[in-house]
């Protein structure tokens, strides 16, 4: 059984272990750290349409995250929700945790009056199985996304 729980002070270092794992597994290599991520989070809290959410294993234990964003758009019909960090541990994967995370946001951006939710994710040929996995849960691949740093 998942525990989902809304990102709050006393998970912060919790939920940014979760994303220095997150990032980790993107890039191949460790690129932050908790310490720099920390602040981040406490900055995420105070952002109104920010939503952090942690699933949790009974025991209490720290097993995946989920980051969503009120958007609105008109090509989007108005509100929408975007999902912007997806993350399981791996001994915790394929056990319903990320559709557990993914059906409590949704619950949340239907509250929203939002429309739709959008996420980002990796190439079908390098994470086959993350394509199947969104599409069986009734999302669909409507093209890249692009990104500049600034």
């Amino acid at each position: 059984m998942t525990i989902i729980l809304p990102l709050q002070s006393d998970l912060i270092l919790a939920a940014a272990a979760l994303i220095v794992a997150l990032r980790a597994d993107m890039n191949g290599a460790e690129v932050c750290t908790v310490a720099d991520v920390r602040p981040v989070l406490i900055r995420a809290m105070s952002q109104p349409g920010y939503c952090g959410l942690i699933a949790t294993a009974r025991n209490g234990e720290p097993i995946g995250y989920l980051g969503m964003n009120d958007r609105f758009a008109i090509y989007a019909g108005g509100a929408f929700a975007q999902i912007t960090e997806l993350y399981v541990v791996p001994e915790a994967r394929r056990k319903g945790v990320a559709a557990d995370l993914l059906t409590y946001a949704e619950a949340r951006a239907r509250m929203k009056s939002a429309r739709s939710i959008e996420l980002g994710a990796p190439p079908v040929d390098t994470h086959p199985g993350t394509q199947a996995f969104y599409g069986a849960l009734g999302y669909l691949a409507v093209g890249p996304r692009m990104t500049k740093t600034l």
